[in-house]
């Protein structure tokens, strides 16, 4: 790249090319309004089984189980998702003797957190550790009491599994949780936690 790229198409142009790099926050910055967490690699959040039309609503349980502040909701979730298995958990990891496959959120699964109240600013330990598998996966596995769950789950944080990230710049140069920022855009959004409703009334 330093003497540049030669014979680029039928006339053999010259090009000179330079690489940029963009880091992604590695701390959530305190008193935002909204975080927006991409999802690195593939995490064990859900079980199979549920409907695709609720994947917002089960989404919004799975980060409730594994920790983010009550302050805190989940008001937007896309991800592609696929099953993981195979004949090797069938014949060696199935402990319940039936065949339970994985459902994995795949990479580039993208999830919008806005602050409901003030409280609590939202954690940056995620960023470090990964996203925890939640309890309600494991027990739908028959595996949430073992003491040697990593020879049972091979998708948990401690094996790379779950990694995000927040604040990728934008084009415009801006981190992503200040340039989506609702303030940011004009709107005027209430967050609304709707399982968290269901569940007082």
């Amino acid at each position: 790249m330093a003497s540049g790229i030669a014979g680029i198409g039928r006339g053999g142009a010259y090009a000179t090319a330079a690489l940029t790099f963009a880091l992604p926050a590695d701390q959530v910055p305190p008193d935002l309004s909204r975080v927006v967490l991409v999802l690195q690699i593939a995490a064990l959040l859900r079980t199979p089984g549920t409907a695709v039309l609720a994947m917002q609503p089960e989404y919004a349980a799975a980060f409730r189980s594994i920790g983010p502040p009550a302050n805190w909701g989940l008001t937007a979730a896309f991800a592609r998702e696929r099953l993981a298995g195979g004949n090797f958990f069938l014949n060696r990891l199935a402990t319940s003797g039936r065949y339970g496959p994985w459902l994995l959120t795949e990479p580039g699964a993208t999830f919008v957190f806005d602050r409901i109240a003030d409280g609590v600013d939202f954690p940056s330990r995620w960023l470090e550790t990964g996203l925890p598998v939640p309890k309600a996966v494991l027990d739908f596995h028959g595996i949430a009491n073992q003491s040697h769950l990593y020879r049972l789950c091979p998708y948990l944080p401690e094996n790379g599994y779950g990694e995000v990230v927040a604040g990728f710049p934008t084009a415009t140069g801006e981190p992503s949780h200040i340039a989506l920022a609702p303030s940011a855009l004009g709107l005027s959004v209430e967050a609304v936690d709707l399982l968290a409703e269901e569940a007082v009334a």
